[in-house]
């Protein structure tokens, strides 16, 4: 559904904004008379301006859309990540987040790195390479 609404705001902002385009043109346009003139303002609001109006309320719909999955997105994160803090003492590994959240390893870094700057938490670096952030836990 995302897709369609992209690809038919796509074509309809720009046919809508072509029509409006071809009236300006024609109004500037030395040459033209009085009934071509007429003839293209008529043509180009009458599918100029339903086009870009529908175009232009379907790519608002889409970015609408969008920015409710991302916060949504970021509540569950957050969400898990309280959880697991809780759930283990106030330490959390890259890995054990990234397994909960589904976040890849790069995403499930800098989450921690922001968290860990955000609440004064800190981190250690095993031998194995893995870091454990640790955060107070009250």
């Amino acid at each position: 559904m995302q897709f369609l609404k992209v690809i038919t705001a796509s074509l309809l902002v720009p046919v809508g904004m072509g029509c409006l385009l071809a009236i300006a043109t024609e109004l500037i346009n030395p040459h033209s008379t009085a009934d071509s003139k007429l003839s293209i303002i008529l043509g180009g609001l009458i599918l100029g301006l339903p086009s870009l109006g529908i175009g232009g309320w379907v790519a608002w719909d889409w970015y609408q859309e969008r920015s409710q999955k991302i916060q949504a997105r970021s509540r569950r994160i957050r969400s898990i990540f309280w959880h697991l803090v809780q759930v283990q003492g106030g330490e959390i590994t890259v890995q054990k987040l990234a397994q909960y959240t589904h976040l890849s390893r790069f995403e499930a870094k800098a989450f921690l790195d922001q968290k860990a700057q955000e609440l004064n938490g800190t981190f250690e670096k095993k031998s194995n390479g893995e870091i454990i952030y640790h955060f107070q836990v009250e």
